[in-house]
This record gives C-alpha cells, structure tokens and sequence, in this order.
C-alpha cells in the first residue's frame, strides 16, 4: 500500500464528498507466475499478489445509499443507488462491480444494511491482464463484509467475489485471481489447488533478478473475449473423456494420458485445449521445485513452453502479445517470458536479471512498436500482501 497515495485520496475525497473519509481499503492486482488458464480446469496455478492495486478510501454512511467515484473514470461522476437495487447498471460501467457483490452478498442471504461513499484509485492498467476487476471486487467485498460486521474469513470472501464475476458480470472466471488478490503474501507466491482450494504459500527470493511487467496496450475486454469459449471447449472436452476416464477435472489427467486422449476426442481442436491444460499443469509443478532449487533458468524455460502452449494449444495469445513475449526472448539477461492472464491482449511477464533491465525495456519497446504501431509499457514490481483495511476514524 503506498500511503502517499492514500493521504492524496483522503483529500480528495473530503472535497468530493465533502466530509471525511474513515479508512481505506487496498487490494493488490495479480500476476500469474505460471499455471494459465487450468484453473477452472481443477489445476495447480502459481499466482502472486503486486504491489499495484486498487485504494478505496471510504465512509460509512447511515442510510443504505451507495455512493462511488471513481479517478479512473471520472468523466462518468458520482454513481448512485440504494443498497436495495439489484439491477446492473449499464452494460459495460464500471460500478456493476461494485454492485455485482452487493447483489451476490444480500442474495446468499447476508445482511447488508448499510451504504457508504467511496472515492477509488487503481494504479492496475484496466483491461491489461492484472485482474483490476477482481482486485476492486475483492476490496468492495472486504469492505461491505467490515461494515455490517458479517466477520465472514476471507476464503469466503474469495467465494462471493468469484460468484458475484460469474453471476452478476457473467464472466466465467475460476478462482485464481480473487484467491491471490485476497490471500496474497509479501514475498510469497501461492500455489492453489483450484479444485480443492488447498494451498501453500512459496517464498521467492529473487537477489538479482525480477519479474517484468510488459503491458501490449491493447485492451482485452474478458467478457466479450473467448475466454467463455474456451472454457466451454474445456467442460465438452470434459464431458467426452469421463466416458472412458473417471476423473472430475481435466487437470487430473496425466501427460501419458494424451495418447489415448487423442484418439478419444478425434478432435484436433478439443484435443489441443486438452494438451494444453495437462502439460501446463506439469509446468507448474516444475516452476515450484525449481523455484525451490533456486534454478531460476529452468523456471525461464518453462515461462517460455508455457507461452508456446498458449499459443499454440490454447490459442488466447494475439500477435501483440506474441510480439512482445519473442521480442523479449532475445534479449540478454532475459531467462524467460510468457503472457500472462486470460490473454486476447493484456500482459505478458519476463523474469530477467536486474542490471540488464533498463536495456531490455528499451530494445523490446523499440522492435514492438515497429512491428505494431505504437509502444508497450513496463512495470517493475514487487510480490506485495494481499487485501487489506486501515481504518483513521471511527464515527
């Protein structure tokens, strides 16, 4: 949490609202180290909390309005409703987020009485990849959860955040991103069974090197993206196997087990979103034990298969984000790069050694934007905590 831009938040707020705000809430985007698009498909994922994020400096109010601005989209002003509005707003405004976990949270039968007002900051690039919409949602929920003293522990707040994007925005996302966003842990990244939402924290000591953020600049708008196709890919795919298998999720099967899977599907389509789920699930593991060997060569080359499965397998990766991964694997003191994401635009991360990244930020912009037109953009971060509540004022 960077308490300077909470203290300019406060400000602003006391001029929006023109009252004091009482506390903030901070949620953390998300990088995914490894571990792409199989976490709805019962895989191990190995996301990361960032220290870039959402603040939402807040006050409770003693009705049950809701009142939110936010920076990011200020041509759009203060939105309003009652608590009791279980309706979306436009197609496609910000607020439905904010919204889609009121809604969940009254649904599931949870007592939400109380408004608020809210002025929100997010320093996440939106549609970049880094989950700026889990990371306001997660924050909402955490808030709203706070303030009509539900004390609900925060794995069930991952639940109602999950369901709210499912249900309420229609996105049919898995859990990774609230998971890591709401769990996250400075210096750790996490490795989560998505099935069973088993996990274990997995200390990243990276002395000389770092994880780099490459952003395309193009857009990638999940809900109207393949990202549900895909997904239903997945669940037939699914559907056709547990005739011959007995498994409950794709990830339970074994790169052996593509042989037969082949033959099964007689589907090069469905066949290939298959391989892609399997083989990354076993890259996954292998990032972890090399993780744990401190071999952060192998890591780079599992970074790099990973891209190439999603390129070629999966098919969720763009000339942008192609660009911008190839770019980036030529470079000295780059061991490795891959989207990272739902992909169809978005960001891509390299692990790459310090002392070279001020050159490799410049050769990589310079051959993108030849290619495509216009520049990428860059972020150095670090693995930060996860959401978190500080409170100044109690009224």
């Amino acid at each position: 949490m960077d308490i300077k831009i909470v203290e300019r938040v406060k400000e602003e707020f006391a001029k929006l609202f023109e009252n004091e705000a009482t506390g903030c809430v901070f949620s953390p985007g998300r990088i995914n180290i490894i571990g792409e698009h199989i976490d709805y498909n019962g895989g191990n994922v190995f996301p990361a909390a960032i220290m870039q994020g959402t603040y939402v400096v807040f006050r409770e109010r003693k009705d049950s309005v809701v009142r939110v601005f936010s920076e990011n989209f200020s041509d759009v002003g203060i939105c309003s409703w009652d608590i009791s509005d279980t309706q979306k707003a436009e197609e496609g405004r910000w607020e439905n987020f904010v919204r889609a976990i009121i809604v969940t949270m009254k649904k599931m039968g949870y007592a939400i009485n109380i408004g608020f007002e809210a002025y929100i900051v997010g320093n996440i690039p939106n549609g970049a990849g880094l989950s700026s919409s889990a990371s306001l949602e997660m924050a909402i929920a955490v808030l709203v959860d706070m303030q009509n003293n539900l004390q609900l522990d925060r794995v069930a707040l991952v639940d109602i955040a999950q369901k709210a994007e499912n249900e309420f925005i229609g996105v049919q996302c898995g859990i990774m991103d609230m998971f890591a966003i709401g769990m996250g842990k400075v210096d750790n990244a996490i490795l989560l069974n998505c099935a069973t939402k088993e996990f274990t924290y997995a200390p990243i000591k990276l002395e000389n090197h770092s994880f780099l953020i490459m952003n395309t600049m193009k857009r990638r708008a999940l809900a109207d993206s393949k990202y549900n196709e895909r997904r239903s890919e997945c669940e037939l795919a699914l559907a056709q196997i547990k005739v011959e298998f007995e498994i409950d999720e794709l990830a339970e099967l074994t790169e052996n087990d593509l042989i037969y899977i082949e033959k099964l599907l007689a589907n090069d389509v469905l066949f290939r979103r298959v391989k892609h789920v399997v083989t990354e699930q076993k890259r996954t593991e292998s990032v972890l034990n090399a993780l744990r060997q401190s071999d952060l060569e192998s890591v780079g080359k599992l970074l790099c298969a990973s891209h190439d499965s999603l390129q070629k397998d999966y098919e969720v990766t763009g000339k942008e984000l192609d660009a911008l991964v190839f770019y980036a694997q030529q470079e000295d003191g780059v061991l490795g790069a891959r989207m990272t994401g739902a992909g169809f635009g978005g960001c891509a991360i390299a692990l790459v050694e310090n002392a070279q990244i001020d050159t490799i930020i410049k050769h990589v912009s310079e051959f993108y934007s030849a290619e495509i037109g216009y520049s990428p953009e860059f972020y150095t971060t670090k693995i930060g905590i996860g959401t978190q509540v500080i409170r100044w004022k109690q009224d």
